[in-house]
């Protein structure tokens, strides 16, 4: 499982490989210079997520959009047929990292663009794996992402923020039956959430950033699978993804473990992310179930009553919430 490590290219603008990112520059600097121009009460931050447009196809038929979270004004699209999927910022709001289909050989591999710079850099290749679900750590040392192999197997990598030190925080102790996925950061960065079948149906496991002491926050059975976990941003807290037979919501779990709390709602709801003050949750509104038709971008409380619904026609996914 473990990949090869051929030498890295880093690529000048100059050849532009990913030209269609100097818009995605301009809207994220353009927003760091303007956060102080909101009004009184005016919602401060906006989500990136990204999109599949309908009737496009092949693998660069993804975009990257930015929307205001409180749903004022429509979606910017931030990037054109770049095939970017999984878009993540560092907390610094320099490089923007992501991962985008490369050939079959490389299905997904990872990719950071350093927006000063202007320099998209390969970090990881894939050889076969397909890479997702990148997630910077607090202090922008280090990222996480999901390695999953052609089986339908896969593990939680960590890797310095330039790509190298790489090392899997999960090898399967069955390697038949273990997926580890979903990786995400504790707030204070000691501690890692993520999915996993290790003792069952999937469940919420949190883990020490080493790999060490995992246990689970939420019971792995027949009744409902859990996956897709966001931490509250004083650590408290777990969002998750909840499947059940009736379909998909947002559960809320003590980060230490205890009582699920399913938030009420009707909607088909799915990877959550925290507003970075706490208050709101941003999700996947799927139009059905299976997952079959288009899904939007939405925000509601804490306590699960829809605020805003972002809707654009697609297939939008991995809702980040940025600064305006």
């Amino acid at each position: 499982m473990t990949p090869m490590t051929p030498k890295r290219k880093a690529f000048p603008m100059s050849r532009r490989p990913f030209a269609p990112l100097a818009a995605l520059t301009v809207a994220l600097l353009a927003s760091a210079c303007d956060d102080n121009a909101n009004g009184p009460g005016e919602e401060p931050f906006d989500l990136l997520y990204t999109n599949t447009l309908p009737g496009a196809v092949g693998p660069f038929r993804t975009v990257t959009e930015r929307v205001r979270a409180d749903g004022s004004a429509a979606p910017i699209m931030m990037e054109a047929t770049s095939g970017a999927k999984d878009v993540t910022l560092s907390p610094d709001g320099r490089f923007v990292v992501f991962t985008r289909y490369t050939d079959d050989e490389h299905p997904y591999d990872l990719y950071r663009y350093d927006l000063r710079e202007r320099i998209v850099q390969r970090l990881v290749w894939a050889d076969g794996a397909v890479f997702r679900a990148p997630r910077y750590s607090p202090d922008g040392t280090r990222i996480l992402y999901t390695s999953t192999q052609a089986d339908g197997l896969g593990d939680i990598w960590v890797m310095n923020a330039d790509g190298t030190n790489r090392r899997n925080l999960t090898p399967p102790a069955l390697p038949a039956v273990t997926v580890d996925d979903d990786g995400a950061w504790s707030p204070d960065g000691q501690r890692i959430a993520f999915s996993s079948n290790r003792g069952g149906p999937l469940a919420i496991w949190v883990m020490r950033a080493d790999g060490t002491q995992a246990q689970a926050v939420t019971p792995g059975n027949a009744v409902a699978s859990f996956l897709a976990p966001a931490w509250s941003p004083d650590g408290t807290t777990i969002a998750a993804e909840q499947r059940g037979s009736d379909g998909l919501a947002i559960a809320l779990v003590p980060a230490a473990g205890g009582a699920v709390n399913t938030l009420p709602g009707t909607e088909f709801r799915r990877s959550p992310s925290w507003s970075p003050d706490g208050k709101r949750i941003a999700y996947v509104l799927e139009e059905q179930a299976n997952r079959q038709g288009d899904s939007d971008i939405a925000v509601m409380t804490r306590e699960g009553a829809r605020v805003a619904r972002l809707a654009r026609p697609g297939r939008a996914e991995a809702p980040i919430w940025v600064r305006r």
